[in-house]
């Protein structure tokens, strides 16, 4: 908690019943090729103010929840990978307002969303991205509103 302005690099973060990689109140970070997992919970977790990070090829996968989970602001995610096979859970999940996500993949083997954005979320951006799903939406976004770019979708569904 309150950790600002560090470079975590190359690092991993295991767990079979928490977050694999997890921040909160923490600012101003740059993570870069980390790997996160869980077999439970969410793999890669950015809460609680954890605003202004930027994220560049990480990775996390989660058994049975978020493979990342974005619930903060104003950060920047780039060529990330989330995975997941959860239900009603996104490989790559955004909640939050202001970030910008570009060139990552979301994908859920399981009854979810590749990259699922929703909540009162809004002024995103996300570009180039790519959404998969095997039983759900590819990308979708419910109860937000958002500024997009689409590339690369298998399928797109907004719900107002």
């Amino acid at each position: 908690t309150g950790a600002y302005y560090n470079n975590l690099t190359g690092n991993n973060g295991t767990s079979i019943s928490r977050n694999g990689i997890y921040l909160t109140g923490s600012t101003n970070n740059t993570l870069t090729n980390n790997i996160g997992t869980s077999n439970s919970s969410i793999a890669f977790y950015l809460v609680n103010n954890a605003n202004l990070n930027t994220l560049i090829n990480n990775t996390g996968i989660s058994s049975g929840s978020h493979g990342m989970y974005i619930y903060t602001s104003n950060n920047t995610l780039i060529n990330n990978t989330g995975i997941s096979n959860g239900t009603s859970v996104g490989g790559l999940t955004i909640r939050g307002d202001y970030n910008n996500v570009t060139g990552n993949i979301g994908n859920n083997t399981g009854a979810g969303f590749g990259i699922y954005v929703y909540g009162s979320t809004k002024y995103n951006n996300l570009s180039y991205n790519n959404g998969f799903s095997d039983s759900g939406n590819a990308i979708q976004c419910s109860g937000s509103y958002q500024e997009f770019n689409f590339n690369n979708c298998t399928s797109i569904y907004i719900i107002n």
